[in-house]
C-alpha cells in the first residue's frame, strides 16, 4: 500500500502476522521516504499505541466491518468526484483504474518535509518500532529480516547526491546498531551500467527490472537459510 511507513507496518505485523506466526518476516524499508512516512504516522495516537505490549484491535476477525467502512468511504468520495468531473475531459479508463480516487488517497498520505524526518526524535522512534517488531517476531519463534531498499537517486550525479548518500549510510548504521538482519541489494541494483534504468517515474522507486533484482536477492537469502532441525 503506497504511503505505508514503519508504524503502519508494525500495525500490520501485530494484527495480521502475529496470529499466523510465520517463520520469517521480511520488513521492506525504502530509504527514500519511509522515515518521512513515520514522521506523519507519529501524529496518530492510534498508530503509536501499537508500540504498547498487548495492544491490538482484533482486525483479523473484523474484515466484514472493515469492508463496510471502505465501501462507505469509497462511495462518498466517488460521488464527490462525479459531481466535479468535467465531461469534456472524461476518460472511462480513469474511472476503471480509479486514477482520480487513488490520487486523492495519495494526497491524504503526503508526509512532512524530509529534513524533519531525520531528527533525533524521529530516528529514536524508528529504532523503537524496529525493536518492537523484531521482539514480537522472535516472540513467536520467527526470524525478523529487514530488506533495505536504497534510494537510487542518491547514486545519480546531481546536487543532492552526497546528502542522500550520507543519509542512507546513517539509516543503515542505525539499523545495524539494533542487531537486525539486513538484506541489502544496493550493489546488485547498481552492478549493471545504466542502473538508473531500474528507476521509474523519476521518484526513486523501481521498475520491473529493479524489483526483479531485489526479488532474486531475497530469494537467494531464503534459499540459504537452514531448514528446521538443521
Amino acid at each position: 500500500m503506497g504511503g505505508n511507513g514503519p508504524l503502519m507496518n508494525l500495525m500490520a505485523l501485530t494484527e495480521y502476522l502475529a496470529p499466523k506466526r510465520p517463520k520469517v518476516v521480511l520488513w521492506f524499508f525504502f530509504a527514500g521516504n519511509d522515515l518521512s512516512d513515520l514522521l506523519l504516522e507519529s501524529k496518530s495516537a492510534l498508530l503509536t499505541r501499537y508500540l504498547e505490549d498487548g495492544f491490538n484491535q482484533g482486525l483479523l476477525g473484523r474484515q466484514t466491518e472493515i469492508d463496510d467502512a471502505i465501501r462507505t468511504y469509497l462511495d462518498r468520495n466517488m460521488r464527490r468526484m462525479k459531481d466535479t468531473v468535467d465531461a469534456r475531459t472524461f476518460n472511462p479508463l480513469d474511472v476503471l483504474m480509479l486514477r482520480n480516487l487513488r490520487g486523492r488517497l495519495a494526497g491524504l498520505l503526503q508526509t512532512g518535509s524530509a529534513e524533519n524526518a531525520y531528527t533525533r526524535q524521529n530516528l529514536a522512534l524508528f529504532q523503537q518500532v524496529l525493536l518492537t517488531a523484531k521482539a514480537r517476531t522472535e516472540g513467536w519463534g520467527g526470524k525478523f529480516v529487514l530488506v533495505f531498499l536504497p534510494d537510487l537517486l542518491a547514486m545519480l550525479p546531481n546536487g543532492r547526491q552526497d546528502e542522500r548518500t550520507e543519509t542512507q549510510k546513517m539509516i543503515l548504521e542505525t539499523i545495524r546498531g539494533l542487531g537486525v538482519t539486513i538484506i541489502n541489494p544496493t550493489k546488485d541494483l547498481a552492478a549493471a551500467p545504466g542502473f538508473e534504468s531500474r528507476l521509474t517515474m523519476g521518484i526513486g522507486h523501481y521498475n520491473e527490472d529493479g524489483y526483479r533484482v531485489i526479488a532474486e536477492k531475497v530469494l537467494h537469502y531464503l534459499d540459504s537459510m537452514p531448514l528446521d532441525g538443521q
